[in-house]
C-alpha cells in the first residue's frame, strides 16, 4: 500500500509540474504578444 501511495504521489507531482510549466509558458506568451 505504501509503495502505491508513493507512486501515486510521484505521478501527481509530475502531472502538477507539467500543468505549472504549461501555465508559465502561457503567461510568457501573453507577455510577448
Amino acid at each position: 500500500i505504501r509503495n502505491v501511495y508513493i507512486l501515486y504521489l510521484k505521478m501527481f507531482k509530475k502531472y502538477f509540474l507539467k500543468i505549472q510549466l504549461k501555465q508559465l509558458l502561457m503567461n510568457h506568451l501573453k507577455l510577448l504578444v
